[in-house]
């Protein structure tokens, strides 16, 4: 999370020097998911090589396979009245990602990111909350654009204590 992180930070900075502060909504956007990314902590995630520590127990009955795929999940309004704030997401964390592919394969990982178009309604981004928390390849969620959309769906990130 903190080679996503610094790409996001590097991006942000670069846009706004780029464009003379013009950018600043681009940026708020990124900063904001550099913050949600530097305060979540993932434990799942073991490399074999670099950790003999156990990975804690997943709520399913089943071990989870060691992971070389790290998937990252966006969610915000991918189409409606709100597209163009929530594709400025996506493809900051986009940009990210393919900034740091060579270091993350250069350590056996590769990332991949899963886009979930939340459409700034409420009912369908707790439906993708919960897909998101049902996928054990999905380690990091960069969103919600909408407090509309993010209070509901936060609700099923509580009820499995991701907060």
């Amino acid at each position: 999370m903190i080679i996503i992180s610094m790409g996001l930070l590097k991006i942000s900075m670069g846009l706004l020097k780029a464009t003379g502060g013009a950018a600043r909504p681009w940026s708020v956007v990124m900063l904001l998911a550099l913050l949600v990314a530097g305060c979540a902590a993932d434990t799942r995630l073991r490399h074999p090589q670099t950790s003999g520590a156990t990975p804690p127990s997943p709520p399913a009955a089943t071990t989870p396979p060691n992971r070389t795929v790290i998937k990252i999940a966006t969610q915000s309004p991918l189409s409606g009245g709100q597209a163009a704030l929530g594709q400025a997401l996506k493809l900051g964390a986009q940009l990210a990602i393919e900034t740091q592919a060579a270091q993350m394969q250069a350590v056996g990982f590769s990332v991949e990111l899963v886009p979930f178009d939340d459409e700034a309604k409420p009912a369908i981004g707790v439906s993708n909350a919960r897909k998101v928390v049902n996928d054990e390849d999905i380690l990091l969620l960069i969103g919600h654009l909408n407090s509309g959309v993010a209070i509901p769906a936060s609700e099923v990130y509580r009820q499995l204590k991701l907060q």
